[in-house]
């Protein structure tokens, strides 16, 4: 009898073990093999492991697995240097794990330099009015020190938690409109390939200083040109709190009226405001978000982080006296806890 149970007792372990291994085969793996022209890789739903190239680079698998160069700060993170022959393991996050960019000491920042008017002259007769060279220096700093230089539907993509922020990643605008940014900076940022938004008061497009309507659409077709909106007049957007019937006039036609004319002249409709002076108010915000505007940008100084005010967001303003120690304290990728 008690041999008899003893049998019983092995054969249900025997019968459980063989359902268990059957449940096991018949249970999706925990990641897929694929094979592609880089070989054979695994995946799940957080990475993905390939097999590099021979004289692979990160920026080169980041642009075939996350269509950006750029992104390959994600890879130098998490794997050892490439060799030269290839067929070196490569993990690659898919997904976000850390979408607030917020660390144990500190919190990551993007930075937004706010320029206004250039000069090829060897001398500048105003602290706005940068000189050509310096403006070259601080370009081919950014290019040494491998800064990602973002276009504004990227800043508010890496804003939204989308993408992790590069520990280096900065954004070029200029104010106004003025003419010298077809005559002197464009050459540059073309020679560098940096993109940049020029913030338009429309009122001044046309002017004997400012660029032409022709001349702001040969830049859009460059490809490194966006153009938003910074006010019909420049007139300052500061309010009281409960803003009289002519401030709200005034708000209407300085936030109203350019959004209107950039529509007719460069056939998109804007969605980013500079605000002049920087003068914020809360009816102008939201008339601006009732407008449709998603960003909008101060001249406070400072980094951007993703809980940043995104109709607040700030701008370091480039002084012709800057030096260079000066400048690159204006590139706030990090804020440390105090």
């Amino acid at each position: 009898m008690r041999k008899a149970r003893l049998n019983i007792f092995y054969l249900t372990i025997i019968c459980i073990g063989a359902i268990g291994l059957l449940a096991c085969k018949a249970a999706p793996p925990a990641y897929e093999v694929v094979q592609d022209e880089t070989g054979v890789y695994t995946k799940n739903s957080d990475f993905m492991i390939i097999r590099s190239r021979p004289n692979d680079s990160f920026e080169a698998i980041a642009q075939r697995y996350y269509g950006d160069s750029a992104e390959a700060f994600r890879l130098t993170k998490i794997n050892p240097p490439l060799g030269p022959s290839g067929g070196q393991l490569v993990s690659i996050p898919l997904r976000m794990t850390n979408p607030a960019n917020i660390f144990s000491h500190y919190y990551k920042t993007i930075p937004i330099l706010c320029y206004h008017q250039f000069t090829d002259s060897g001398n500048s007769h105003h602290p706005l009015v940068l000189q050509q060279e310096k403006f070259r220096e601080q370009l081919q700093y950014l290019k040494d020190n491998n800064y990602q230089v973002l276009r504004l539907d990227e800043l508010e993509s890496y804003l939204d938690g989308k993408r992790p922020i590069p520990d280096k990643s900065v954004v070029l605008t200029i104010d106004d409109g003025y003419r010298s940014i077809y005559t002197v900076a464009y050459p540059l940022l073309k020679e560098f390939n940096f993109p940049v938004t020029v913030f338009l008061y429309t009122d001044f497009i046309g002017g004997k200083a400012a660029l032409t309507w022709q001349q702001v659409k040969e830049l859009r077709q460059s490809g490194l040109f966006d153009f938003q909106s910074h006010s019909k007049t420049h007139a300052s957007l500061a309010t009281l709190p409960n803003p009289d019937p002519l401030e709200v006039a005034l708000l209407e036609k300085e936030i109203v009226t350019p959004h209107a004319v950039i529509e007719k002249r460069l056939g998109f409709e804007p969605v980013y405001f500079a605000f002049p002076y920087g003068d914020t108010s809360d009816a102008a915000v939201e008339l601006l978000q009732q407008e449709g505007y998603r960003l909008a940008f101060t001249v406070q100084a400072g980094g951007n982080p993703v809980f940043a005010d995104r109709m607040r967001l700030r701008r370091a303003m480039i002084y012709d006296g800057d030096t260079m120690e000066t400048f690159i304290n204006k590139l706030t990728t990090k804020v440390a806890f105090q």
